[in-house]
């Protein structure tokens, strides 16, 4: 049998079952999270561990584990995916999260979370949509963006937004459509495209910069870089060991730069306090508390995951629903709990009898996940 997830309506259903080994290594692929009101993760590229996804069990080389990698597992991994990097959307509301697949020059709707095999150099986009008897937005994207623009010479782009054949773009679904009207912009130039998609811009400004094409009823395209300059100006490329330029990056000074640090990889550390590995209450605690510790990077949200053990039967706690509802024993759903150092959730009521687990886990503003440590930010314990 195989653990899947299923989409129809790109990605409005998500239906879980058991999975198989990965097949083959992870390719490495691109991965954005488009929201509701902007941009929750620009395109950022990854190559995924070489192993299922750990919560789902979906493929190493699945549109799932490429979605958990990217966004440091801050999504819920529920059946039906409603929350990605703190964004909800679900049902009986009529907005959800869409999933499409760019590949071969246009964005396709998914198969699924589960079943859709990336390839190598695909993007998986996760995009805010609304479902009006059928999908009502569609991504855009740019294409003839130059590597480099000379300082006020126009060029033209093209914007395309994706289209269905299909009432409910099937697995598979999606054809490009130049897009009449929408905006393209670019260090504080815009231009709006014609019937033909196409745009004009001038820009004389040297220095890098990023086009991005917005419309109504659509998600806004990924930004496309260039760079302005004569060639000459030194203002867009660095010098490569053979001497030739590189696009897309300041220009050094003349004197040697210093090494620059490394990413930021250190997570904010978390510890459970109030509750003690191994503790066993006569009365259950009612709040859960924790501290995370400064973090140059910032705090960008903290998730808790409660499970409970009782009477042979397992389950876990929704933060949506506030209660805990059953679920296969050793899964830990986790919801975010906010943003503040020092986390305090109040539950409505205190702990019955069983067996607890609590996890508590940060996430830096560099994306950087607390990893779990039994006793510091995951405790188990009892209540009589």
């Amino acid at each position: 049998m195989t653990n899947t997830l299923r989409a129809g309506a790109t990605g409005l259903l998500l239906t879980l079952a058991l999975a198989a080994p990965a097949a083959a290594a992870t390719p490495t692929v691109s991965v954005r999270v488009e929201g509701q009101n902007g941009t929750l993760l620009p395109r950022t590229v990854i190559t995924p561990p070489d192993r299922p996804e750990p919560d789902t069990g979906c493929v190493a080389d699945s549109a799932a584990n490429a979605l958990d990698a990217a966004v440091n597992d801050d999504w819920d991994n529920q059946q039906f995916t409603t929350t990605i990097l703190g964004e909800t959307h679900a049902y009986p509301n009529p907005d959800y999260w869409g999933f499409w697949a760019f590949r071969g020059g246009r964005y396709v709707a998914t198969t699924g979370l589960c079943d859709e095999h990336l390839q190598a150099g695909d993007e998986l986009l996760a995009a805010y949509n609304v479902f009006d008897g059928a999908p009502t937005i569609f991504p855009l994207w740019i294409t003839g963006v130059p590597a480099t623009a000379a300082p006020g010479t126009p060029f033209t782009v093209t914007v395309y937004q994706a289209a269905c054949s299909t009432q409910y773009c099937d697995p598979g679904d999606g054809h490009p459509v130049a897009k009449a009207g929408a905006t393209v912009s670019a260090g504080g130039v815009t231009a709006t495209t014609g019937a033909d998609g196409r745009a004009t811009l001038t820009l004389a400004d040297r220095g890098p910069v990023a086009l991005r094409a917005t419309a109504e009823k659509a998600n806004p395209s990924a930004s496309e870089p260039t760079c302005v300059t004569d060639g000459a100006d030194g203002f867009c490329g660095t010098t490569a060991p053979d001497g030739t330029q590189q696009p897309g990056q300041p220009a050094p000074p003349a004197a040697a730069p210093a090494t620059p640090a490394g990413p930021d990889k250190d997570p904010a550390t978390v510890t459970i306090t109030g509750i003690r590995e191994g503790q066993v209450f006569r009365r259950g605690p009612r709040e859960l508390t924790a501290t995370v510790e400064d973090d140059p990077a910032g705090l960008y949200g903290v998730k808790l995951a409660l499970s409970r053990r009782a009477g042979g039967r397992c389950s876990t706690w929704s933060g949506r629903k506030e209660r805990f509802r059953r679920a296969r024993c050793g899964r830990h759903s986790s919801f975010t709990v906010g943003t503040s150092r020092d986390v305090s959730y109040l539950l409505p009521k205190r702990l019955g009898r069983g067996r607890y687990v609590l996890d508590v886990v940060s996430i830096d503003g560099k994306f950087n996940r607390d990893p779990l440590a039994r006793g510091r930010n995951r405790v188990v314990f009892r209540v009589k």
